[in-house]
C-alpha cells in the first residue's frame, strides 16, 4: 500500500475558499442598483482598487518591518517551516547535509562545510544568511529545484533576526497556556469585559478604533444565528426594541443559550468534526443508523455538559465505571468514519486504516495537529515522529468484529429502544443469537461423514459445467375429493406419477397454467387436493426453494420419492411459509400435492432454484478456490466451501434455517422503532500494534503500546494507558493543546475567522495566532470555568468587539482585508443549513421537532433518483419523505456521503468523509442557481406569499413590510420599498397575461396552497418572496 496524500491538510479543509468570508471592499449584491455602468469602466474602476488594495497591504508589510522587533513564532518559524523543513526539519529519514533547522540546536550548530549556521547578533557570520543571499546556484538556499524562494521581505526578516540576537521558542502552541496579563488601553470606556482589552490594545498600536456599535436589530439577528443558527421573529425583536432596561442584550442572549435551538445549532458545527454521516461511504455506501450519536450531541449542549466530560464520553464512555447508554452512545464518535463492506477487501488493511482514521480525528479535533502526516514517515514540520502515530493508534485499534461488516453486523452495537418494549426485545435478541449460533454450528463444525461426502461433491463440482435449472411448464389437476371419514387418499396423479399406474396414466387430465415457465403460480380454489408438475433439469445439485400460503398442507416427490411434507419436513412460518427441495443433477418430474387446511380464494405456490447457492458456487469455480488443496486452503475459503456444500446436501441444516428465518422475524417485529448504534468496545483478547513501514499493513515493524506525542509529554506526566486515560489527559489543565484548539474553534464560529485560522493545525505548517495573549486568556478561564461552553460563548457575544458594525470605519480595508484584527464586527455568509433554516422559518413551515425516533429525513431531491445514479447495490433507493418531515432544520438532513444533497454540497456543506475543522465559503454562480430554484426554498417563497396574502390585511406596502420583517428582521428603507413594488407589479402584470405559468409556479411543494387565492396575485408576490430570500442580506451574518 503506497503512502497516501495525507499531508496537504485537505483532510479538514474541504476546498479552498474562491473568495475570503470577509471580502476587502464588499462588492455585495443589493436591491439599490444605479444605473448600470458599462462593462469596460466597471473593470477599469475595479482594477485600480485591485491595485490599490495590494499597495496598501505592501505598505502595510513594509511598516511592520520597519518598527516592531522580529518575533519567532510569528514571523520566523513559518518562514523556515515554508521554505526549510521538508529537507532540513523533524523527518530524519528525508534530512539532507545533517543540517537540521526546527530546533534550537539545529540552528546554534555548525554547518557541513564549516562555520556556524547561526551566530546570534552576527548575521554577517552566519552561514544560514550567507546560503540565502548568495548569486551562486549551486551554494543559494532553498535550491533553484525545489521551486521556492525567499522575497527580499523574508530575507530581510532572517537577517533582522540574527542581528537581534535570534531568540528561538519551542513553539507557541506547545507549552501549557498560562493566564496573562490583561493589556492597558486607551479608551477604556470602550471596553465592556476581558476580550475587549486584547482587541482593543492590538487596534490602537496600530492606530485604528474600533467601529460604532452594530443596530439593535442587526445584533440582535447577528447573536441569534450565531447562538441558534435561526434569524429572530417580528415578536422576539419587538420585545428586544421594547426592552429599555439595564442588560436587555444580555438577557437575549441568555434566552438564547437556554433555547433548545441553541443545542442543534452547535451539533452543526461538531458534526463537521465528528465526520457523522447517515452512510458508510466508500463504493456501497450502505446506511447506517447513527442518528442517536446526533441526538446526544445536540442534547449534551443543550444541557451545557462540561467540555472535558463531552470529551471523555465520546473517547471512552464504555470504560467509565457503569456507563449509561448516553455514555455509549457517546462512543459512535470513533464509529462515525467511513467503512467498507467491499467482497476482496482485506479485513487487516481496513481494520488499521479504521484507526488511522480515528487518530487522525481525534488530533485534529482536540489537538489541532496534522497527526496523519507521520503515518507513512516522520512528520516534515512539527516533532511527531511515525513511532508517535502507532502509538497513538494503539488506542483506537482494538474494536472488536469484523471489520468489513455494515448494517446490523458491524459490531459492536448498541441497541437503542423504548424502555416499554426492551424486555421483549432483549428476549427475542437472545433466541435469535441461540438459533443462529445453532445453524453456524451445524455449518461448520467437522463432521466425518458430511467431510468424506463434501468430498466427493468438489470432485464432481471441479468437472461440471454450472448452469441455472431449467424448469418446465406449470401444469395442474383437481380439485380430486378426499374420502368421508378424511382418510388421504392416493389420488390419480399419485398413483401415475409415484406409483407408476398406469391406467391412472391414462386417466389423469393436466392442464397448463397460464403463467407457464414461471416460477409462482396462482391456482384459483376449489374444494379438495389438487396437484401441481414441472419438469427440471439441472447440471448440478441444487436447490428449489417453495412458498406456499401458511395454511396449506403440502407434500412434494422428486420423481415419485417423496420429499417433504408439511408436519414432518422443516418449513418457516410466517404470512407465506418457506420450505426447501434439494434437487440432484440430471432430469427429474416434480410432483406437489397442495390441500388447504380452509377456504380460501386462491393458493400461491412458487418453486424456484435457489440462485444464491449457484452463484457461490460459481465464485468457487472462478476463484479456482476448489482446485487448492484442503490442507492449504484459508480458514474463510474453507468454511464457505463447506457451508455451501451443507446447504445443498443436508436437509437438518433447513430446520435450523427456518427457526433462524422465524426468530428474526419475531425480532424484527419486536425492534419496531428502535435502532442499532456502533458504539466502541473493548477485546477480550487485545491486539498487538506495530509501526507499519512506510504506512503498509504489509510490513509490520516494531511493536510499540499506547502513547501520546512525545513532544506533548510535560515533565512528571504519567503516559496514558488506554482510551479513558487519553481522554482525561486531553483535558488536563497541563495539556497544551486541548482548550487553546478549542476556544479557537468557538471564536471561530463566532467571528468567522480563528484567533489561529488554521485552525485544524496548530503546527509550523498553520498560521501563528494574531492574538496570542487573548488566546492564552481564554483557553485557562475556559479550564477554570468547568469546561463551561456556554459561559465562553457567552463572554465573546457579549463583547464591544462582538458588538461592532460590520462596516469599514477605523481601519482602511487594504489593511486588514480578512478583518483579523477586528476593527469592525463579524460578517460572512451563512451557513447552507441557516439558509434553509431561514426560509422555513420566515415563510411559518418550519418544524422544530425531530423526526419519528430521530431519523434523517430526506428532503426535495432535484432530478431523478440521485442515489440510484451513483450507488452500487439495490437498497439505495431515495425515498422522499413528506408532511412535516420536509420542514425540519437542517441538521437533521440525511447525509449520504457518496451523494450529498446537490443544495448541500453547492453551499460548501463537506461530505464529512473526513472531519472538517473549517468550511470553506466559496462564491459560485451554481450557488446563486441553487437559491434561486432549489424546491424547497421555492416552496418556502410560495408559502410566504400566500401567508402574506391570507394572514395580512392592508396594501401591498404592508404585506411588503411585514415580509422584509420576517426575512430580515427589520422594515424596508423607501428605495427598497420602491424598487419591490415595481418588481411585484411587473410581475403581476406578466402573470396575468400567463395564467399556466402562474399555476405552476404556484404549485411547487407539498404544502397544501388555498385554492381561492388569485393565481396571479399569488405568483407576483412568490417572485418578491424569492427575491427577498437571495438578498445578500438575507444570506450573510451582518
Amino acid at each position: 500500500m503506497a503512502c497516501r496524500p495525507k499531508c496537504s491538510h485537505q483532510s479538514t479543509v474541504a476546498r479552498p475558499a474562491a473568495i475570503p468570508a470577509t471580502g476587502t471592499c464588499c462588492l455585495r449584491a443589493s436591491l439599490l442598483t444605479s444605473t448600470p455602468v458599462p462593462m469596460n469602466i466597471r473593470v477599469t474602476q475595479f482594477a485600480r482598487l485591485l491595485g490599490a488594495m495590494l499597495g496598501l497591504l505592501a505598505l502595510n508589510d513594509l511598516r511592520g518591518q520597519g518598527s516592531a522587533p522580529v518575533h519567532f513564532d510569528r514571523d520566523i518559524r513559518p518562514l523556515l517551516s515554508e521554505h526549510c523543513f521538508a529537507c532540513h526539519g523533524p523527518d530524519g529519514a528525508k534530512r539532507k547535509g545533517g543540517l537540521r533547522l526546527d530546533t534550537r540546536e539545529g540552528l546554534l550548530g555548525a554547518a557541513k562545510d564549516g562555520g556556524a549556521l547561526v551566530v546570534p547578533g552576527q548575521p554577517g557570520q552566519s552561514v544560514l544568511i550567507r546560503r540565502i543571499t548568495t548569486a551562486d546556484a549551486q551554494e543559494v538556499m532553498p535550491p533553484p529545484k525545489s521551486g521556492k524562494s525567499l522575497t527580499p521581505a523574508q530575507v530581510d526578516k532572517l537577517r533582522r533576526w540574527v542581528a537581534e540576537g535570534a531568540m528561538w521558542t519551542a513553539g507557541w502552541a506547545w507549552s501549557p497556556p498560562r493566564p496573562p496579563a490583561l493589556p492597558v488601553v486607551k479608551q477604556a470606556g470602550w471596553v465592556r469585559n476581558e476580550v475587549d482589552h486584547f482587541i482593543l490594545a492590538a487596534l490602537e498600536k496600530r492606530g485604528w478604533s474600533p467601529a460604532p456599535a452594530a443596530s439593535p436589530i442587526t445584533l440582535l439577528r447577528r447573536v441569534s444565528y450565531d447562538l441558534t443558527g435561526l434569524p429572530p421573529t417580528p415578536a422576539e425583536v419587538d420585545a428586544f426594541l421594547g426592552d429599555s432596561a439595564p442588560g436587555a442584550y444580555e438577557r437575549v442572549v441568555d434566552r438564547l443559550l437556554a433555547s433548545p435551538a441553541f443545542g442543534e445549532r452547535m451539533a452543526q458545527h461538531w458534526l463537521d468534526l465528528a465526520r457523522y454521516a447517515d452512510s458508510d461511504g466508500y463504493h456501497d455506501d450502505h446506511i447506517r443508523e447513527m442518528h442517536a450519536y446526533r441526538d446526544f450531541v445536540i442534547d449534551a449542549f443543550n444541557r451545557n455538559l462540561p467540555f472535558d466530560q463531552f470529551t471523555t464520553e465520546q473517547l471512552a464512555g464504555d470504560l467509565l465505571p457503569q456507563p449509561g447508554q448516553r455514555q455509549l452512545v457517546a462512543t459512535a464518535f470513533l464509529r462515525n468514519g467511513p467503512t467498507t463492506s467491499e467482497m476482496g477487501a482485506d479485513a487487516e488493511e481496513y481494520r488499521l486504516r479504521y484507526a488511522a482514521e480515528r487518530v487522525s480525528t481525534t488530533a485534529t479535533v482536540w489537538l489541532g495537529l496534522s497527526l496523519a502526516c507521520a503515518e507513512c514517515h516522520d512528520h516534515k514540520y512539527d516533532p511527531l515522529p511515525t513511532r508517535d502515530f502507532y502509538r497513538m493508534s494503539a488506542y483506537f485499534d482494538q474494536v472488536p468484529g469484523n471489520p468489513l461488516a455494515s448494517g446490523n453486523q458491524a459490531k459492536p452495537l448498541l441497541l437503542i429502544v423504548a424502555p416499554d418494549k426492551e424486555a421483549e426485545l432483549r428476549e427475542a435478541e437472545r433466541v435469535l443469537e441461540e438459533r443462529q449460533a445453532a445453524l453456524r454450528k451445524l455449518y461448520y463444525e467437522p463432521r466425518s461423514d458430511w467431510d468424506r461426502a463434501q468430498a466427493g461433491w468438489e470432485q464432481r463440482l471441479r468437472e461440471t459445467k454450472l448452469e441455472p435449472m431449467r424448469l418446465g411448464e406449470w401444469r395442474w389437476s383437481g380439485p380430486y375429493q378426499p374420502e368421508r371419514d378424511g382418510e388421504t387418499e392416493r389420488f390419480l396423479p399419485e398413483r401415475a406419477q409415484v406409483e407408476g399406474d398406469r391406467e391412472a396414466v391414462r386417466r389423469v387430465r393436466w392442464t397448463a397454467l397460464s403463467q407457464t415457465n414461471k416460477n409462482t403460480v396462482t391456482v384459483p380454489f376449489r374444494v379438495g387436493v389438487t396437484y401441481l408438475q414441472r419438469d427440471i433439469t439441472a447440471t448440478t445439485s441444487g436447490v428449489l426453494r417453495c412458498r406456499v400460503n401458511p395454511d396449506v398442507h403440502v407434500q412434494a416427490w422428486v420423481n415419485g420419492r417423496l420429499v417433504h411434507t408439511s408436519g414432518q419436513q422443516a418449513e418457516s412460518s410466517g404470512p407465506l411459509k418457506f420450505f426447501n427441495v434439494r434437487i440432484p443433477a440430471g432430469r427429474h418430474q416434480l410432483l406437489f400435492k397442495v390441500t388447504p387446511a380452509q377456504a380460501r380464494e386462491e393458493i400461491v405456490f412458487e418453486a424456484g432454484e435457489s440462485a444464491a447457492h449457484r452463484l457461490r458456487l460459481e465464485s468457487f469455480k472462478q476463484r479456482k478456490q476448489l482446485e487448492v488443496p484442503v490442507a492449504q486452503r484459508s480458514t474463510n475459503d474453507l468454511s464457505a466451501i463447506r457451508r455451501a456444500f451443507r446447504e445443498l446436501h443436508v436437509s437438518d441444516i433447513d430446520a435450523a434455517q427456518f427457526a433462524v428465518e422465524d426468530a428474526q422475524a419475531r425480532y424484527a417485529r419486536a425492534s419496531t422503532n428502535s435502532s442499532r448504534i456502533r458504539v466502541m468496545a473493548e477485546p477480550s483478547a487485545p491486539v498487538p500494534t506495530r509501526v507499519l513501514l512506510r504506512g503498509d499493513f504489509r510490513r509490520p515493524g516494531e511493536r510499540v503500546t499506547a502513547g501520546v506525542p512525545a513532544a506533548l509529554m510535560g515533565p512528571g506526566i504519567e503516559n496514558p494507558t488506554n482510551r479513558l486515560a487519553l481522554a482525561r489527559w486531553l483535558t488536563a489543565r497541563e495539556n497544551p493543546l486541548t482548550a487553546r484548539v478549542t476556544v479557537n474553534r468557538f471564536w471561530q464560529m463566532i467571528f468567522g475567522t480563528g484567533i489561529v485560522k488554521t485552525s485544524e493545525d496548530f503546527g509550523a505548517q498553520g498560521e501563528a495566532p494574531t492574538h496570542p495573549e487573548l488566546l492564552d486568556h481564554l483557553a485557562v478561564r475556559f479550564m477554570a470555568s468547568g469546561w463551561d461552553v456556554k459561559a465562553m460563548l457567552r463572554l465573546l457575544v457579549t463583547s464591544a468587539t462582538y458588538r461592532q458594525s460590520s462596516h469599514f470605519t477605523g481601519a482602511v480595508p487594504g489593511e486588514d482585508p480578512e478583518n483579523r484584527w477586528l476593527a469592525r464586527g463579524p460578517r460572512f455568509r451563512l451557513p447552507a443549513e441557516f439558509i434553509r433554516d431561514t426560509a422555513l422559518a420566515a415563510s411559518g413551515l418550519l418544524d422544530r421537532s425531530r423526526a419519528p425516533e430521530g431519523r434523517s429525513v430526506l428532503p426535495y431531491q432535484p432530478g431523478p433518483d440521485l442515489w440510484r445514479e451513483f450507488a452500487f447495490g439495490e437498497s439505495l433507493k431515495y425515498i422522499q419523505d413528506h408532511g412535516g418531515d420536509l420542514y425540519r432544520r437542517g441538521v437533521y438532513l440525511f447525509w449520504k456521503r457518496a451523494v450529498l444533497h446537490p443544495y448541500l454540497a453547492v453551499m460548501d456543506a463537506p461530505t464529512r468523509d473526513v472531519c472538517t475543522a473549517r468550511r470553506p465559503v466559496t462564491n459560485t454562480p451554481t450557488q446563486a442557481l441553487a437559491l434561486l430554484n432549489e424546491t424547497l426554498l421555492v416552496e418556502c417563497a410560495r408559502v410566504l406569499a400566500q401567508r402574506l396574502l391570507v394572514e395580512g390585511a392592508g396594501d401591498d406596502a404592508a404585506r411588503l413590510r411585514r415580509a422584509f420583517r420576517l426575512v430580515l428582521a427589520r422594515e424596508p428603507t423607501l428605495a427598497e420599498e420602491q424598487i419591490l413594488l415595481a418588481l411585484h407589479a411587473d410581475t403581476l402584470r406578466h402573470y396575468q397575461s400567463a395564467t399556466a405559468a402562474a399555476k405552476q409556479l404556484t404549485r411547487i411543494g407539498e404544502f397544501e396552497r388555498p385554492s381561492d387565492l388569485d393565481a396571479a396575485q399569488h405568483a407576483a408576490w412568490q417572485c418578491v418572496c424569492n427575491a427577498l430570500f437571495n438578498l445578500d442580506e438575507t444570506l450573510t451574518k451582518e
